[in-house]
């Protein structure tokens, strides 16, 4: 019974230390509160967190070396843009990430089952959410709420936390979608906005291929994916079914050892046409209208358009980190003009300013070739999930991050610094027994038994 007790309360706070790393990423709480709250909130908790489990001791020198060296860089720009500030609320964020990054590779150290349980755990809580909100819309339409404003939309529904964000046009008349002819809005859940919650759900969807398979959660996922329709979640949903088949065929063999043959022929003749066809239909066909999508596109184009321009101008340190020197040299007039010139070509629509919504590009405009390369490594050696097929998760990912700004986000932020702070795993460590939720081997857990089903 002790043994007992003992599982549940170590997996009880790995979920809670999961769940504030996912509120704070681009949720609601982040639009009610502001960015800076939620990322101090959620430090000060995972710091709490990180005492009960007993570990604070961990990679400690090497996450003060790194905060002395991105503090070295925001002082070098300084010396170089006298109109640059080296303690801006953007950089005390970034700090934060790394600080909660640094909490996490001493809880989940070895431990990397764990975060996997925790992470599948709350997933399958918010992707029914999610689900149901939009449920709950359909039949009880709602109103605005005030104080959930973001630029260009609101959120309308029956209670905040069951509400749907809507676009709004400049004049702030409501753009209500129409997915699929059905009158339905597109589900996000307590994610901003569709675009960000299916590269949550493409992350889910890959731990329960590859890692665990899991017939149900992958029910939920696809479910999740097509009731976003978004075309960046389709477009993972492809890239993780194509993966699977490539390089996961023995697991798959595995799985359905009589049926193997025949879900290969129905994949190749109805399965990828129809995800073909479903990503046709959303990048031609809107559910806000052909207008909506036509800027939709246009944004998502200039975006990455002057991304690699800003990127050509300043390929060494990058443009800083603080949001007012980004936008310069994101949206310089010279890189605008060069942008409205191409427009002819591809039947899009001009735009006032460059926005972040490629932060897989973010990355390298505002740090620069060398150090934005140099955190893609760490993106590769990330350090809470595990290894196996590690290209297609660093595939999924920045696949997800070309398309949307979750890379910056307080969830895979702190993923990326994961891998730079915790050591490469030696080969004599890869054939070590199965790790469980609570950092014990498969038969030290039947000791106690299963407390947090995944």
């Amino acid at each position: 019974m002790r043994t007992t007790q003992k599982l549940a309360s170590a997996t009880v706070f790995d979920s809670l230390f999961v769940l504030l790393m996912l509120l704070s990423g681009s949720t609601l709480a982040k639009v009610a509160f502001g960015q800076g709250p939620v990322a101090a909130t959620v430090a000060l908790l995972a710091t709490v967190i990180a005492v009960v489990h007993g570990r604070l001791h961990l990679f400690f020198i090497k996450f003060f070396g790194l905060i002395l060296f991105f503090l070295g860089h925001q002082i070098a720009l300084a010396l170089l843009h006298t109109n640059y500030s080296i303690f801006s609320s953007q950089f005390v964020i970034f700090l934060l990430s790394i600080y909660v990054a640094y909490l996490a590779s001493n809880v989940f150290y070895n431990r990397r089952f764990a975060f996997v349980r925790a992470y599948n755990f709350w997933m399958r809580v918010l992707i029914v959410h999610a689900l149901l909100a939009v449920v709950a819309n359909v039949l009880l339409p709602g109103h605005p709420f005030p104080n959930l404003v973001d630029e260009h939309k609101h959120w309308r529904g029956i209670h905040p936390l069951l509400s749907i964000s809507v676009l709004v046009d400049y004049t702030g008349q409501e753009l209500p979608a129409n997915l699929l002819g059905l009158g339905l809005e597109r589900a996000h859940g307590l994610f901003t906005e569709p675009g960000v919650f299916v590269n949550y759900v493409a992350l889910f969807l890959f731990l329960n291929l590859f890692v665990n398979f899991h017939k149900k959660n992958l029910a939920l996922g696809v479910l999740a994916i097509l009731a976003a329709w978004s075309s960046t979640g389709l477009l993972l949903l492809l890239f993780l079914a194509v993966s699977y088949f490539f390089f996961a065929r023995k697991a798959l063999r595995s799985q359905f050892p009589r049926t193997f043959p025949l879900l290969r022929v129905a994949w190749f003749v109805l399965g990828m046409p129809a995800l073909f066809v479903l990503i046709f239909q959303n990048l031609t066909q809107s559910s806000y209208g052909t207008e909506v999508k036509q800027g939709s596109i246009s944004q998502r184009y200039f975006d990455t358009y002057a991304a690699a321009l800003a990127i050509a101008d300043r390929p060494v340190l990058g443009s800083g980190i603080n949001l007012n020197n980004f936008s310069e040299a994101l949206s310089s007039e010279e890189h605008l003009r060069q942008i409205d010139a191409s427009l002819s070509e591809w039947e899009l629509v001009s735009k006032d300013q460059a926005r972040f919504s490629n932060s897989t590009l973010r990355l390298l405009v505002t740090f620069g070739l060398p150090i934005g390369f140099f955190l893609f490594t760490g993106l590769w050696r990330q350090g809470l999930l595990p290894r196996s097929h590690n290209t297609v998760l660093f595939g999924l990912i920045l696949l997800g991050t070309l398309a949307s700004t979750v890379l910056w986000h307080g969830f895979y932020l702190p993923l990326l610094f994961t891998g730079l702070l915790m050591p490469r795993m030696r080969p004599h460590e890869k054939n070590q027994p199965a790790v469980t939720a609570t950092g014990l081997t498969q038969k030290e857990f039947a000791v106690g038994g299963d407390v947090f089903q995944a």
